[in-house]
């Protein structure tokens, strides 16, 4: 059949597939930054909620926009874990805590850093490009680290006695950075030598030392030794007193008091626990939080929060944390990937013997003189979204080479 002549066909040019491609690749790359954009959301959320409640709900509102976008487009395959059970067991009793808390103030913005952790958890989770965030997240991960160490010494400069080499130029270097300003309301700088920072330390060495044993650049395996050591050697350091009295058992026997009535403390509310972020508070009946803000165990500080639901969501986190760590050690080829993994599974046990004796893998109070904040860890959230992206990290390597 012809076409008239009045009427004109009028073809639309499909773009090239290098447009296309190009088009593609750019989307991909923006998507595959939004867990480093959720990461910035959730530690406004962290600062936002010591100042006003209702500035750190909007904190939580921008750390769950992609995921609700996620939804609404129906894209529920990439927010499915492993962890997803205990997770909601999480939220369930921080619900709970929050609820029946004698320190509803506190327990409320706990209530919102716990959500921001959630968000951050899955964005890590549901990232496109799995391999291209894990390399730049360890990138940032460890020189955050070692620039918040800087200025952790700047803060509260401490004196290494026989430090030469090496040693001696980064405690200078570190005595040298400006001082940070001081919270209103908290008696110690925000920023110190502290176990808390220590445990990051250890966690980055764990991942540099999995990525240079299984690197297969001799250049890259050296560099990232000379990282390690650097770590290892400023936590051994922060720790050599703490290491000390634990192989005297001292502190363990100062440790003991407190265990025991943060026992009886929990049998007085074996189902919701103490109400989140209210530890301290109910330790302290007089109000002076400003020597013990936290039980120096990161199982009982999370009983205490998160009631019997908390102690059921642990006991599924070690479980299905165990399978997923012995499906890397035993499946994956032996690469740079698998080195990741050895990474975080060696910093998830670190962690999980560490929390015997602290209690920063759970929680980080913040306490001064007429103030005390309370906000939920970061740390096993963002492990157990890496040890899931180390998986997917591999699954997309295979498949990309084929059967």
């Amino acid at each position: 059949m012809g076409v008239s002549p009045d009427i004109q066909v009028v073809s639309t040019p499909e773009p090239s597939p290098s447009k296309a491609t190009g088009l593609t690749r750019l989307i991909a790359f923006l998507s595959s930054g939004e867990p480093f954009l959720i990461t910035l959301a959730t530690a406004s959320v962290f600062v936002l909620s010591t100042t006003s409640i209702m500035l750190g709900w909007i904190g939580v509102g921008i750390c769950f926009a992609p995921l609700a976008v996620r939804l609404a487009r129906r894209n529920w395959a990439r927010l499915r874990t492993p962890f997803d059970v205990p997770v909601l067991l999480m939220l369930a009793g921080g619900v709970v805590g929050v609820v029946s808390s004698p320190t509803f103030d506190i327990s409320i913005r706990s209530m919102q850093t716990l959500l921001s952790c959630t968000a951050l958890y899955y964005s890590i989770c549901a990232c496109l490009l799995p391999r291209a965030f894990i390399k730049w997240a360890v990138v940032l991960f460890t020189g955050g680290v070692f620039l918040a160490v800087m200025f952790a010494v700047a803060q509260q400069p401490v004196v290494i006695e026989e430090a030469d080499g090496i040693s001696s130029y980064l405690t200078r270097l570190g005595q040298n950075l400006p001082k940070l300003p001081q919270i209103s309301g908290q008696a110690s700088p925000p920023l110190t030598l502290n176990h808390g920072l220590a445990l990051s330390m250890l966690i980055a060495a764990s991942f540099v030392v999995g990525l240079a044993a299984f690197s297969k650049r001799i250049t890259l395996r050296i560099g990232l030794g000379l990282v390690s050591v650097i770590f290892l050697w400023f936590a051994v350091t922060l720790t050599n007193q703490s290491l000390l009295r634990l192989v005297m058992l001292e502190s363990v026997k100062g440790r003991i008091p407190v265990w025991l009535d943060t026992i009886n403390m929990i049998r007085q509310h074996p189902l919701t626990g103490l109400g989140l972020g209210s530890w301290a508070t109910l330790y302290h009946p007089d109000g002076t939080i400003d020597w013990l803000g936290h039980p120096h165990n990161a199982y009982l500080e999370l009983y205490s929060n998160f009631g019997i639901l908390g102690a059921m969501a642990l006991i599924g986190v070690a479980g299905i944390g165990a399978r997923e760590g012995w499906r890397i050690v035993t499946s994956m080829p032996r690469d740079v990937w698998y080195g990741f993994g050895v990474g975080v599974l060696a910093a998830c046990i670190l962690t999980f013997l560490i929390g015997f004796l602290e209690s920063a893998p759970v929680g980080m109070p913040a306490s001064g003189a007429n103030r005390y904040l309370y906000t939920v860890s970061p740390v096993w959230w963002m492990l157990l979204a890496l040890l899931v992206l180390a998986r997917r990290a591999h699954r997309d390597t295979t498949s990309r080479q084929g059967p």
